[in-house]
This record gives structure tokens, C-alpha cells and sequence, in this order.
């Protein structure tokens, strides 16, 4: 929920409710949500190809085991802090 309190001209932000769903923990994983999952992992992925690409080799082929090697510590730090 975003409030905007217009005699500050400040937003408030706050948490959704978890009460309607009989869930009272309000952190969740990544893997919640399957399809997003998926999505960001191939978007970092994608990233890390393109820039293996266009830094390591002069003809712009992929090394498979460099690309994912290279994406590793983003999709950790991605699983990680991901809500």
C-alpha cells in the first residue's frame, strides 16, 4: 500500500497484510513464484552471455561452462536477496 500524505508532501509505504491468506510469515522465496523464477534466471543468464561475448572472445562465441561460471555470483546474490 502506498500513502501519500499531502500536508508533508511525504510517501508512506507499507506491507501488505498476510492475515488474508493464514500466513503470518512475511518473507518469501524466490521459488514462490515458479514462472518469475524462471524469467530473472534466464534474464541473468542472457546478461551474462551477452557480456562473456562481447569480453572474452574475438568472434563472439560462447563458452557454456564461462557463461555460467560467470553468472553464478548473480544469481546466488539474486536468490538471496530476491523477496
Amino acid at each position: 500500500k502506498i500513502k501519500h500524505h499531502s500536508s508533508r508532501g511525504s510517501i508512506l509505504f507499507s506491507l501488505p497484510d498476510n492475515d488474508d491468506e493464514g500466513n503470518n510469515s512475511a518473507l518469501s522465496s524466490p521459488l514462490d513464484r515458479p514462472i518469475l523464477a524462471m524469467i530473472d534466471l534466464f534474464s541473468l543468464l542472457t546478461f551474462a552471455a551477452i557480456g562473456k561475448a562481447s569480453h572474452s572472445s574475438i568472434d563472439g562465441s560462447l563458452d557454456i561452462p564461462a557463461v555460467l561460471l560467470t553468472a553464478f555470483p548473480f544469481v546466488a546474490a539474486w536468490f538471496v536477496t530476491s523477496p
